[in-house]
């Protein structure tokens, strides 16, 4: 059932980048942005618990799902930081929510490809 959640926030993001790209980076339309990412990334880290529960025996799949849950909380605290400051400062709310993207892109030392 979780990841159904995680696909209804995920198939969101475009209407909330066409938003973003349509107002010119209005306040708000960044506000809505970052919303639907806090949204997104609360999704992807009740994914992860859902995931790490129902595979006890499975050691490989529980160290990747619990490596990543301090970047999906750290996801969630940026995010959820740029919607005020999308009020204050845009060049600074589009920073932070380019934090949480290039996090994900990075690999993870703990985990083996």
């Amino acid at each position: 059932m979780v990841q159904y959640s995680l696909a209804v926030w995920l198939s969101l993001s475009p209407f909330g980048t066409a938003y973003l790209t349509s107002t010119h980076g209005a306040p708000i339309a960044i506000a809505v942005y970052a919303s639907l990412g806090t949204i997104t990334a609360v999704a992807f880290l009740l994914l992860g618990l859902s995931l790490s529960r129902r595979n006890v025996d499975v050691e490989v799949v529980r160290r990747v799902t619990r490596s990543r849950q301090p970047k999906s909380a750290i996801a969630i605290l940026i995010n959820l930081s740029a919607v005020p400051l999308a009020f204050v400062s845009k060049p600074l709310a589009f920073a932070l929510l380019s934090l949480p993207a290039l996090a994900y892109f990075l690999l993870d030392k703990r985990v083996e490809l």
